[in-house]
């Protein structure tokens, strides 16, 4: 009897109640899907993309690539913020030249900014349609990103040790790797004799 009462008043039934419920958080998180999206981008326009082509994340106090400062040679995602920002600047083709992950992640993001705006303007739920998406498929998805972080990869590890060469650095340097300074003649006594006078030194005192 009080369950009649309820929905007498309501004039919804508690199933209703509870897709409404679903249908007002999808919307939400679709608005906020397209809120993180846009602070993203906004963010690498903020930042100017390195000339060298990677490194940009960097700037915004982020690590270094820690494969590019064993190996000396960029991973297969360096460059992919650098190609971002190229993307939000409007440079489309250097952007995909750079790195192409980065130019289908800024597609990506500002397909995800109109069509979750659009979408909660019209009450529509996307979201509930990943829900439905077999795993088949985002073993697909995950194949196709990791063949874009592939794509091009030797052209820009070709590209870093050219640049490299052309300022005078070795090709294989890596950071925090420096190459030994050639000694001078006296040094080179110094550090022949050195083994010498500390073992006098040693006898001295005894």
């Amino acid at each position: 009897m009080s369950n009649t009462s309820s929905v007498r008043r309501s004039g919804r039934s508690p199933q209703q109640r509870l897709r409404r419920g679903r249908e007002v958080r999808d919307v939400n998180l679709q608005l906020a899907v397209a809120c993180g999206a846009a602070v993203l981008l906004a963010a690498c326009l903020l930042i100017q993309p390195d000339p060298r082509g990677l490194g940009t994340h960097s700037r915004l106090g982020m690590p270094t690539c820690s494969y590019l400062a064993r190996s000396g040679i960029p991973c297969p995602s360096c460059g992919a913020t650098t190609s971002l920002c190229w993307f939000v600047r409007g440079k489309f083709r250097r952007s995909f030249s750079v790195h192409p992950m980065g130019f289908v992640a800024g597609t990506l993001l500002v397909a995800s900014i109109l069509f979750s705006v659009v979408s909660a303007m019209l009450r529509r739920r996307w979201l509930v349609h990943l829900r439905k998406v077999p795993a088949s498929g985002w073993v697909a998805l995950a194949c196709m990103f990791l063949g874009l972080f592939l794509l091009g990869w030797p052209q820009r590890v070709e590209r870093y040790l050219k640049a490299r060469a052309a300022e005078g650095a070795p090709a294989f340097a890596t950071a925090g790797r420096e190459s030994p300074r050639p000694q001078s003649d006296q040094e080179s006594r110094i550090n022949r004799h050195a083994p010498a006078s500390r073992a006098a030194a040693r006898l001295a005192g005894r």
